[in-house]
C-alpha cells in the first residue's frame, strides 16, 4: 500500500503490523504534515463489532483535551472499505520495550510516569471516558528535555473504552458477561465481566503499571490468562518493598492501596492519586448546608487573642471556630498646639491709629500715644494737636518719645516767643518808610475752648511790613501757640 492515498495522506513507510492491522507513516499531501494511519486488515473492516470499537477509539480521543492524549486528525473508510485513522506522528518508544529493554525504573522515573498517565487519564474520566485497556503498549514515552526526568507520557488506543451515551449514539453497549481488557491489568470488576465498571478499574490497572514499572513484573503472573484473573479476584497484592528494597514505603503505600480488591478502597479519582503521588495527601472539604452561611476556618491553636467585642463568629457545622483577634487601634495623630499670642493693646488698634474698643473697655484710664506719622515738632510756624484732641495709638512701643522730649519742645516754644519779643522791640525804635503802603489788618482766628486749628503763621518779612497792628497779632498767636505747647507737654507726662 506504499505510494497510495488514504484521505488527504500518501502513504510513505510502513511502521509496524499487528493481528487485526498495519501502522504506516503518512504524509499530508498540501500541508506536508507527518502522520500515523492505523489501517483495519480487510477481514476485520467487515465485522460490525470490530469497527465500532476502531471508531470508538477516534471519538473517545477527539473528545478529550489533554496534551497527555495522542492527537486525532481523521477517521473514515478508503476506497477498498477499509477503515483507517489518522494521528499524531510521535517520536519515541512505547512503555513496553523500555520495561524489556530495562527490565525496571527507577522509583522515582516510575512516579513520574505514572503521574502523567493519571493526569491524562483523570481528562478522560471528566468527559464519562473510560478506557479498560491500560498496559505499557498504550502508553508512548517521548523525550522531552524540559520535564525533569526527561520522559513525556502519552496515552494512546481507546478502542475498547466505555464510552458516554452522547459518543455511543446508537451503536450497542458492552455485552453482559464480554472480559475485555489485557488480564495482567485488569481490574477484579473486569475479571468477572461486571457491567458496573466504571472509572476505579483504570486506577487498579495504574496500580499494576506501577507495580511493574518498580519491580519489573506486574503483581500477578502466569502463562494461563484464567489464573492470572483468578488472583486478581482472590490472592492479595505481594509487597513491592520485598521485591525491590529501595522502593520508599510512600510509594509501596501508593501502590497497595490501588491494588485493593474493593474500588471503595482504592483512590476514588485520578486528582486524589496524582496528589497521593506528588506527597500531598488530599484534605476533605467540610460542606456548609446553606450556601449563604460564612464558612469558619478550622482552629489554629497557635492563635491567643480573643474575639473583637460585639463580633459572634458563625462558625460551619463541624468546624471549630477561629477566635477572631482584636483589632490594633491606630493612633490618632494630635496636632501640637499653637500657644496664642498675647495681646498688645498698641498693636491691636483700628484705623488711622484708634485704639480698639475692647482694650479701652479693659482699661479706661489708658491714654492714647501719638503715632509716629502724626508727630509734630514745635518748630516756629507749625501747630500741634489741640488740648483734648485724641492722638492715635502707636503701632510700636519703639516709637513712644520720651519725657524729657516733650519738655525740650516746651522750653523751645517759649525760647522763639523770648526772642521774638526781642525782635520787635527793636522794630518800634526803628519806624517803618512812609512810601510803603501799610496792608490791611488781619483778623486773628480765635482758638477753640479744647482743640484749637492751626492758624497760619506770618512769615518775618510780612511782620516787617504790617507796623504795630501785625506785631500785636503775632505776638498774641505766639503766645497761644507757647499756650498750647506747654498744655499738651502736661498732658503727655
Amino acid at each position: 500500500m506504499i505510494g497510495q492515498t488514504i484521505g488527504s495522506y500518501k502513504l510513505t513507510a510502513k511502521l509496524g503490523e499487528g493481528g487485526m492491522g498495519a501502522v504506516f507513516r503518512g504524509e499530508h499531501t498540501v500541508l506536508g504534515r507527518g502522520a500515523a494511519i492505523k489501517i483495519l486488515l480487510p477481514d476485520f473492516s467487515n465485522n460490525r463489532e470490530v469497527v465500532q470499537r476502531f471508531f470508538n477509539e477516534a471519538k473517545a480521543t477527539t473528545a478529550i483535551k489533554h496534551p497527555g492524549i495522542v492527537e486525532i486528525y481523521d477517521f473514515g473508510h478508503h476506497t477498498d472499505g477499509s477503515a483507517y485513522i489518522v494521528m499524531e506522528l510521535l517520536q519515541g518508544e512505547p512503555l513496553s520495550h523500555r520495561l524489556h529493554r530495562d527490565k525496571k525504573m527507577g522509583h522515582e522515573a516510575a512516579v513520574d510516569v505514572i503521574t502523567q498517565v493519571a493526569a491524562a487519564l483523570g481528562a478522560a474520566h471528566a468527559t464519562g471516558i473510560i478506557h479498560r485497556d491500560l498496559k505499557p503498549d498504550n502508553i508512548f514515552l517521548l523525550p522531552d528535555p524540559l520535564l525533569a526526568h526527561g520522559i513525556r507520557a502519552k496515552l494512546l488506543d481507546f478502542g475498547i473504552a466505555k464510552l458516554n451515551q452522547d459518543l455511543r449514539g446508537d451503536l450497542d453497549p458492552t455485552r453482559a458477561g464480554a472480559v475485555l481488557g489485557t488480564p495482567p491489568y485488569m481490574a477484579p470488576e473486569q475479571c468477572v465481566g461486571s457491567t458496573e465498571v466504571d472509572h476505579r478499574a483504570d486506577l487498579y490497572a495504574l496500580g499494576c503499571l506501577l507495580f511493574h514499572c518498580l519491580c519489573g513484573r506486574p503483581p500477578f503472573t502466569s502463562v494461563e490468562f484464567a489464573r492470572i484473573m483468578i488472583e486478581h479476584m482472590q490472592a492479595p497484592p505481594p509487597n513491592p518493598r520485598e521485591l525491590e528494597p529501595t522502593i520508599p514505603e510512600a510509594v509501596e503505600r501508593v501502590t497497595l492501596r490501588l491494588l485493593a480488591k474493593e474500588p471503595k478502597d482504592r483512590y476514588q479519582s485520578c486528582d486524589e492519586l496524582v496528589l497521593a503521588l506528588r506527597g500531598r495527601p488530599a484534605t476533605p472539604v467540610p460542606i456548609v448546608d446553606s450556601p449563604s452561611a460564612p464558612v469558619a476556618a478550622p482552629a489554629d491553636p497557635t492563635l491567643k487573642d480573643p474575639p473583637a467585642p460585639g463580633v459572634t463568629p458563625v462558625p460551619a457545622p463541624g468546624v471549630t471556630p477561629v477566635p477572631t483577634p482584636a483589632p490594633v487601634p491606630t493612633p490618632a495623630l494630635v496636632p501640637t498646639p499653637v500657644p496664642a499670642a498675647k495681646p498688645d493693646a498698641r498693636k491691636r488698634t483700628a484705623l488711622y491709629g484708634e485704639p480698639l474698643p475692647e482694650i479701652l473697655a479693659k482699661n479706661p484710664k489708658q491714654q492714647p500715644t501719638p503715632a509716629p506719622g502724626r508727630k509734630k515738632t514745635a518748630r516756629m510756624g507749625e501747630a500741634l494737636p489741640g488740648v483734648g484732641e485724641q492722638a492715635p495709638a502707636e503701632a510700636s512701643p519703639a516709637t513712644v518719645e520720651p519725657a524729657d522730649s516733650r519738655k525740650r519742645t516746651a522750653l523751645m516754644g517759649q525760647h522763639h516767643v523770648a526772642e521774638l519779643e526781642a525782635r520787635m522791640a527793636q522794630r518800634h525804635k526803628t519806624p517803618a518808610p512812609a512810601s510803603q503802603p501799610a496792608p490791611a489788618p488781619q483778623s486773628a482766628p480765635t482758638p477753640a475752648p479744647q482743640s484749637a486749628p492751626t492758624p497760619a503763621p506770618p512769615s518775618e518779612s510780612k511782620a516787617e511790613q504790617g507796623g504795630p497792628n501785625m506785631v500785636v497779632i503775632g505776638l498774641v498767636a505766639v503766645a497761644v501757640i507757647a499756650a498750647v505747647v506747654v498744655v499738651v507737654a502736661l498732658l503727655l507726662e
